[in-house]
């Protein structure tokens, strides 16, 4: 998994030929829902929503650890 993030940490900010974020390959859609097609312990994962921008936030964030900063548990306090 550790060289998935490392690998994804480039690619993520990379638009595909056609100009969407290549994150879309683990991206399907159906019945007008987009679906997070990361294999999660032999399944894919079961997160969806309508929009497509969230999917790829949730990739980015529950199977990349990409977050747009790290907070180092400070989050909410006035310090940080």
């Amino acid at each position: 998994m550790d060289n998935l993030k490392a690998s994804a940490s480039v690619l993520v900010t990379m638009p595909n030929h056609a100009g969407e974020s290549p994150l879309m390959a683990f991206v399907d859609r159906r019945d007008g829902m987009f679906r997070c097609l990361v294999p999660v312990e032999g399944e894919f994962c079961c997160y969806q929503n309508v929009k497509k921008e969230r999917v790829l936030g949730h990739i980015r964030d529950k199977h990349l650890d990409q977050r747009p900063w790290r907070c180092g548990g400070q989050c909410g306090d006035n310090t940080w």
